[in-house]
């Protein structure tokens, strides 16, 4: 009889445990690349973007099982969530005013879009710092 030992290099944590609230994010991002005419791709890419969290969190969930107070996972949902969320209402925002101007629209979206990316991204940043 042989025996052989074999072991599988788990990847870090932070890529394997969060890898769909990373993809959700940076496809909630990707919207902004677009015009803001453009409401029904962006919606229907805001709408994977969900989907891929709201999946991440259960999965998450499910594995480390119930816990009383806010852990980092749920931080993280909160943030990416409202990073959704956020991208949905500027979204409706401009789509509502490129009705009167196109150009101008786009341009606060890009602002809004940028701001909002940036401000969640450092969130996750402090979040997932002060758990190391």
């Amino acid at each position: 009889m042989v025996s052989v030992d074999v072991t599988r290099k788990r990847s870090p944590v932070l890529i394997d445990d969060f890898l769909g609230f990373t993809f959700a994010f940076i496809v909630t991002g990707l919207t902004f690349l677009l015009s803001c005419t453009d409401v029904g791709m962006r919606v229907g890419m805001t709408t994977g973007s969900l989907f891929a969290a709201v999946v991440n969190l259960n999965r998450l969930h499910d594995a480390a099982g119930f816990r009383p107070g806010f852990a980092m996972v749920d931080r993280l949902a909160f943030l990416v969530l409202g990073a959704i969320v956020g991208s949905l209402l500027i979204t409706i925002f401009t789509h509502r005013m490129s009705k009167h101007d196109v150009q101008r629209a786009n341009r606060i979206d890009t602002i809004l879009g940028t701001g909002l990316l940036v401000v969640i991204g450092l969130l996750i940043v402090v979040t997932v710092g002060l758990e190391l």
